[in-house]
């Protein structure tokens, strides 16, 4: 991409820093631009983050049996779509297992053999049942606690790459979030798409698609499996493609916990989703993907 005028801006959201890059604009324009975006990000973000005290999180997770909480459509977005991994994944993946994210996260990723308390979380997810009706969220048996982690990061990408699209107008862009959550829009101009690196020695050029790795090394207190309560501690790299980056990332988290032929059966229902296997394997989506050595000129 050489020759090429882009524009980095950056920002740090949830300890993880976020990159905009932005090709074939005026660089003022396009300041202006994501410096609005992320000023939205981080007034957007405490409405659906559960470590906000004293947040939109805390009253639905603190509401009564029975209770009724007013929530709006960012809400929705992501439950509408953690409740469709929570189906497809069989139970593995739920975001009502707050409270066992949180207890793995303070026992440093490590399951307790004698906790009596631990296996009363792990039940507690498969008691509570909540409703969601128009803007009204009940919860109407069990006391688990919702927890957005595995998907919000996703998700403030699609927003930051709805507003850039549809409030300013640009749509030749790429964002990032760390070093494993991509969203590519449309391709600087005389290009294939936005280069990316894949391992050591490959890349490949995205464009209107999102891509999230996740790897075993990558600690993280939500691959875990809420119906055998076992941690994913030993996964290759599992890359995702899907249109829209929290949809890639809560299918990162939810394949992880499947087994091929599962996740495979997902993909032949769902066209726009694709799976990168540690062994090169390329299924959906991602056999739309050419990989050319890293070498190879732009």
């Amino acid at each position: 991409m050489s020759g090429l005028v882009i524009h980095n801006f950056s920002h740090n959201f949830l300890g993880t820093p976020f990159w905009i890059r932005v090709a074939d604009e005026d660089y003022a324009y396009a300041q202006q631009a994501t410096s609005a975006i992320f000023y939205h990000l981080n007034t957007l973000l405490p409405q659906i983050d559960v470590h906000e005290v004293d947040g939109p999180m805390t009253g639905i997770n603190q509401m009564p049996l029975g209770g009724l909480v007013p929530v709006g459509d960012h809400f929705k977005d992501l439950w509408g779509f953690a409740e469709r991994l929570k189906v497809m994944s069989n139970g593995a993946f739920d975001v009502s297992g707050g409270k066992v994210f949180s207890f793995l996260e303070k026992a440093n990723g490590e399951i307790p053999t004698d906790s009596s308390e631990f296996g009363e979380l792990f039940e507690s997810v498969g008691k509570t049942e909540w409703s969601l009706s128009g803007n009204e969220f009940c919860r109407i048996q069990g006391d688990a606690v919702i927890d957005f982690s595995a998907l919000v990061k996703g998700y403030l990408c699609d927003v930051a790459a709805d507003l850039l699209e549809n409030r300013w107008g640009i749509h030749r862009a790429l964002i990032l979030a760390g070093g494993n959550r991509v969203l590519a829009l449309d391709s600087p101009e005389g290009t294939s798409g936005w280069r990316l690196g894949i391992g050591e020695n490959q890349q490949i050029f995205l464009s209107r698609s999102a891509m999230v790795t996740k790897f075993g090394a990558q600690s993280s207190s939500h691959l875990v499996n809420l119906l055998t309560r076992e941690i994913v501690r030993s996964l290759q790299p599992l890359r995702v493609l899907a249109k829209e980056a929290m949809q890639a990332e809560g299918l990162s988290c939810a394949w992880a916990l499947m087994t091929p032929s599962q996740v495979e059966a997902n993909l032949l229902t769902n066209p726009d989703w694709g799976v990168w296997w540690a062994d090169h394997t390329r299924r959906g989506l991602a056999q739309k993907l050419k990989p050319t050595p890293l070498s190879a000129s732009s």
